[in-house]
């Protein structure tokens, strides 16, 4: 009896917030359903490691060590991969334990304390010593060091006069300390210092219940970057709120100035960034930091400027991160821009020195950064994005002191939403899809999925029949008609329709 094999696997998923990570050696990981993609930008080749059902990717500092949340049960049980990236194998597996599944993991620059957060009420915070013995063959090793319980109960609001139940959302480590880390969540803001065996916890002087922290980075040992679910910036340090930066006015600031600029790159020669992206230069210096957040936001929108509040629909994708290669630089991503700041000495204490905006490459609609991950590889640093539309890009940082330009590359993309219908051609080694996002492609599954065509359908389709045996035409199949396309070497070209009522499925002959 023969045997089905996994050969390749199509597209990408956002359904979690962590699902995308640099690797070292020009590779990215992503999730796509319960497979963890690892391709190469420089040869497109793939490998696949398949799980159950994957919650959670992590990139240590380091890009030497890759760790992986997968729920393996129905009522939510998890366990942690951890992997090396230099080459790609499997170290050592947690399973769970008497504390909850796990939610986040962090590990130190030194590569050799593990923090793993486990889930509500109490969002216990254990910490895990690594390691290694060198026999005959390398050995990893886990040791409990302890435990924090980062929730101890509700607060109250005092704004609102509401019980709040805080919730941890993300954890890490310092980069600039092997021995600092910081939870932070709704109505939640902790910095926690270990010291032996004992966990302190450091002051802040400020009331985390008013706020809701999405997503954080450092600066310094003293110094953090968060973010709020209200799309503000809070710059932290020694426990105090030193500044507010507000993302949504950092959009609509100089509109005069950005559309005479956008008119000039226009009209000048292609720039570093694609020319399929318009770009948005501010100033002549640069900033850069980093973490991720898709959230929904309870307010409403309002028509001014300078208004926080968000309806209900809109999604905020908001993201921030540094490293010690580009600061005193950080740079965040908000909805289709992303941002590079750089220190100043006058309040709010950083600026806008560039900003960029992703669009698609078709213009036919615009993509949020759903996430982004930052790697130092091979003396360069890199970002790379994963969108809400499922396409990945990734960005060189080129360091022109005093400032930073973004080089863009497209690395993959598959359909946005959901596949509605596949064809295959018998004689070619082609996959035709076609997507609720209302794009029809061709790929050649045996030449590194080299996409051979693609076509936006306007008017919407749900079926489409496999080519003809020799690849010359598609049959397409709307409401109330079907389409015959000739297949080109530059595009779809329609030949005849047909009026038709209430066709349920199509195929066409292989004779």
């Amino acid at each position: 009896m023969r045997k089905l094999s996994l050969d390749r696997v199509y597209g990408c998923s956002t359904a979690y917030r962590h699902s995308i990570i640099g690797l070292p050696d020009n590779r990215v990981a992503f999730l796509a359903g319960s497979y963890l993609v690892i391709l190469d930008c420089l040869t497109n080749e793939q490998r696949y490691l398949s799980f159950s059902s994957i919650e959670y990717l992590y990139i240590s500092s380091s890009g030497l060590l890759m760790g992986i949340i997968d729920r393996f049960t129905q009522n939510g049980e998890s366990r942690i991969h951890i992997y090396s990236t230099k080459p790609i194998d499997l170290l050592f597996a947690i399973e769970p334990d008497r504390f909850g599944s796990f939610i986040g993991i962090t590990i130190n620059t030194n590569d050799n304390i593990l923090l793993i957060l486990h889930s509500e009420p109490a969002y216990m915070i254990t910490i895990q010593e690594i390691q290694t013995e060198y026999n005959e063959q390398q050995r990893f090793n886990m040791i409990d060091l302890g435990s924090v319980r980062a929730v101890h109960g509700s607060v109250i609001n005092r704004m609102t006069k509401k019980e709040i139940i805080p919730h941890v959302a993300y954890i890490s480590f310092c980069p600039y300390s092997s021995t600092i880390f910081c939870a932070t969540g709704s109505a939640l803001f902790k910095i926690y210092e270990i010291d032996n065996q004992n966990v302190n916890q450091q002051m802040i002087h400020f009331r985390a219940e008013f706020y809701i922290f999405t997503c954080h980075c450092w600066l310094a040992v003293n110094s953090i970057l968060t973010a709020t679910d209200h799309g503000h910036i809070f710059w932290i340090q020694d426990g105090s709120i030193r500044s507010d930066i507000s993302l949504e006015e950092s959009i609509t600031i100089d509109l005069h100035f950005l559309k005479n600029n956008t008119l000039k790159e226009n009209s000048s020669s292609p720039s570093i960034i694609s020319p399929t992206k318009s770009t948005e230069i501010l100033n002549e210096d640069l900033f850069l930091n980093d973490n991720n957040l898709t959230m929904r936001n309870e307010k409403q929108m309002d028509s001014s400027i300078k208004s926080d509040k968000i309806s209900e629909e809109v999604v905020l994708y908001l993201d921030l991160f540094t490293s010690n290669e580009i600061l005193p630089h950080f740079i965040v991503s908000f909805r289709e821009y992303i941002f590079v700041f750089t220190p100043v000495t006058v309040e709010p204490f950083f600026q806008i020195i560039a900003r960029y905006r992703l669009q698609k490459t078709t213009d036919v609609e615009i993509h949020n950064i759903h996430k982004m991950s930052y790697i130092f590889d091979n003396n360069s640093s890199f970002i790379y994005l994963l969108t809400d539309r499922n396409q990945i890009f990734r960005y060189k940082i080129n360091q022109l002191n005093p400032t930073i330009e973004l080089e863009e590359k497209y690395i993959y993309g598959f359909h946005a939403y959901n596949i509605l219908s596949i064809g295959l051609c018998t004689h070619k080694p082609w996959l035709i899809t076609l997507g609720s996002d209302n794009w029809i492609k061709i790929f050649d599954y045996k030449d590194k999925d080299r996409q051979i065509v693609s076509k936006y359908i306007p008017d919407g389709a749900y079926a489409i029949a496999g080519s003809d045996p020799y690849g010359f035409h598609i049959c397409l199949a709307m409401n109330n008609r079907f389409q015959l396309y000739l297949i080109t070497n530059y595009e779809l070209r329609l030949v005849h329709q047909y009026e038709t009522r209430n066709i349920r499925d199509l195929e066409m002959s292989q004779s």
